[in-house]
């Protein structure tokens, strides 16, 4: 039972040992959009840290190898915890001069939907700053 229990709810390899690629001034995670989704996010006007954290989103049920049918809350939450943790570690090691801003996001009851994502903080509003020093307490 334990053995399948940890099948079923292994984590992806590319969400533990992500690769990222700066495009421009953005830096991505390796599997994203194509070129043409990200030009035309910029001819709209959107802001760095918003294109980034648009494309550099993965919901809870994207983490793992097999997407389970039904995702807890709890598994969700350390899933979103844990990748949040080793996004923020590698953001760190292979960009020592930029600071990030690596986030959860959950919407709660009725959905339960949760996602993590990230994005550079240069630029960004003073109320993403701000989450990112609340974070930064509790975590």
């Amino acid at each position: 039972m334990k053995k399948e229990f940890r099948t079923k709810n292994l984590l992806s390899e590319f969400v533990l040992d992500p690769g990222f690629v700066v495009e421009g001034d953005l830096v991505l995670l390796s599997r994203t959009e194509s070129d043409e989704q990200i030009e035309l996010r910029e001819r709209l006007g959107l802001e760095r840290w918003r294109i980034e954290m648009i494309l550099n989103t993965r919901w809870a049920y994207e983490l793992f190898v097999n997407r389970p049918e039904e995702l807890s809350r709890r598994t969700a939450i350390q899933a979103c915890q844990t990748i949040r943790d080793i996004w923020r570690s590698k953001l760190k090691l292979k960009f020592p001069d930029r600071s990030f801003f690596v986030m959860l996001d959950y919407d709660g009851p009725p959905y339960d939907i949760m996602s993590v994502s990230f994005c550079q903080l240069e630029g960004a509003p003073e109320w993403l700053i701000s989450a990112m020093n609340r974070d930064k307490k509790h975590t």
